[in-house]
């Protein structure tokens, strides 16, 4: 019996270490040129399952069709809306009409203008603040929430006509408020379109930031509209031939207007005095004081994925300057 145990313990200790020496090999340290050689037979592979099968292998194949997707349905929108991307729990949404790279670039956009205000996102995410793009061929007042708008000085009580649509298919091409929109020529740049040169979805999600800055920070707000009335009383953002620049149409405007210059994204202007204001250096000599508050939301002059950044499409030269 001793025997027998004996010479099952040796058994069991030659096995052993057979097993271990064939485990050793297989966790011998690749060479590079194995581990090149290995990756090229996987490539080859999935090349040949590709080819057979006419279906991708690969689980994450096109990172736009990974990303964009149909609108949860705890969102509660108009089936209008089928696309739908998330910006940090701000939604994006389109009609099908809408290019999937658009929704991908207002996300992008959206995240990089509240990267150092985690409290304005939170803000926007209480309220079930929403996003969305404009598809070039769909009017304004194609956007269910946009449906019911009237042009400015219609009587109260008329209904919705065609001179309403007309109105807003020639003017607004995305809104502030909830939901925030762009148009998709404007934010994919399409040349000889309306507003080419001044990325207004920017110009209308300060809007939303401006919101929800009244929302948590009712001191800066304040401060936003301290600074529009000297900025009136200094008869600032007026041109040469004695015209108001649309800043000056309320605090709201002037807010979402300086945003625009503070990321060099808005039309270059020359105002009274000779003044030109286009870059975000001659904003801050112009008006250092919205430049100083606009400072405080933003840590970037440079939106990534705004395609008008300092590319002057439409540039400004005022009298006095060599050229003007």
């Amino acid at each position: 019996m001793t025997r027998w145990i004996l010479a099952c313990a040796t058994a069991a200790l030659i096995a052993g270490a057979t097993a271990d020496a064939a485990l050793a090999q297989e966790r011998r340290q690749r060479t590079e040129a194995e581990a090149r050689a290995a990756a090229e037979r996987n490539r080859a592979e999935r090349a040949r399952l590709e080819a057979e099968t006419g279906q991708p292998v690969a689980l994450i194949h096109d990172y736009v069709l990974a990303t964009v997707g149909p609108v949860p349905e705890s969102l509660d929108v108009d089936p209008f809306y089928q696309k739908y991307v998330d910006a940090g729990g701000i939604p994006v949404l389109a009609s099908t009409k809408v290019p999937d790279i658009a929704l991908l670039v207002v996300r992008d956009i959206i995240n990089t203008m509240l990267a150092a205000r985690s409290d304005l996102r939170a803000s926007m995410i209480e309220r079930n603040w929403r996003t969305g793009v404009i598809a070039e061929v769909e009017m304004t007042m194609d956007i269910p929430e946009y449906s019911r708008m009237k042009r400015p000085g219609a009587p109260r009580d008329e209904p919705v006509m065609q001179a309403d649509r007309d109105y807003h298919a020639n003017r607004s091409r995305g809104l502030g408020g909830n939901p925030t929109t762009g148009a998709e020529e404007n934010i994919l740049g399409y040349p000889g379109t309306r507003y080419f040169g001044e990325h207004i979805f920017v110009h209308e999600f300060a809007h939303a930031i401006h919101r929800a800055i009244r929302d948590v920070d009712p001191a800066m707000a304040q401060e936003i509209s301290d600074a529009y009335d000297a900025a009136m009383a200094a008869d600032m953002y007026r041109h040469p031939d004695g015209r108001r620049h649309y800043a000056t149409t309320n605090r709201n405007e002037y807010w979402a207007e300086g945003v625009q210059w503070w990321f060099f994204s808005n039309y270059g202007e020359c105002f009274a005095g000779d003044v030109k204001v286009e870059s975000p250096e001659e904003f801050a000599a112009y008006d250092p004081v919205l430049f100083e508050l606009i400072g405080r939301v933003f840590n970037t002059h440079h939106i990534p994925m705004d395609i008008y950044h300092g590319k002057r499409i439409r540039p400004v030269a005022c009298p006095a300057e060599p050229g003007g």
